[in-house]
């Protein structure tokens, strides 16, 4: 089983933590590369860790992309997993990316990377 890419970085810093813990959306972006590959990139914020935390997550090869009760407030969601599926050797796709607990958010991606973090109360 795989582990998600930079999560040993991530708990180095911030300490053991869980994905779930992350509730709040705070950015989604979904792109195309130029080697029309789609991406999303999503930036989540603890909610009862203190201090709080962002984790920025990038997703290649996304497909089957489904959102439900996005927008016109602030974003939550409980129950956000990033599964490796590798086993079930589906073509391009290794990740599944889900909230367990409304289904607001589901899709498959090739590569799943935590590529920064931070605590949101220190000074830019």
């Amino acid at each position: 089983m795989k582990t998600l890419s930079g999560i040993e970085e991530a708990k180095a810093v911030i300490g053991e933590f869980q994905l779930s813990e992350f509730r709040i959306i705070r950015e989604l972006r979904f792109y195309e590369t130029e080697t029309h590959s789609p991406c999303l990139e999503m930036t989540v914020e603890s909610e009862e860790r203190s201090p709080s935390y962002q984790l920025k997550l990038v997703f290649t090869g996304v497909r089957s992309l489904r959102l439900r009760e996005f927008g016109g407030k602030q974003t939550r969601i409980i129950g956000l997993d990033v599964t490796d599926i590798s086993e079930r050797n589906w073509e391009n796709v290794c990740w599944q990316v889900m909230d367990y607990e409304d289904d607001n958010l589901n899709f498959l991606a090739k590569t799943a990377t935590i590529v920064s973090f931070h605590d949101v109360t220190e000074k830019l």
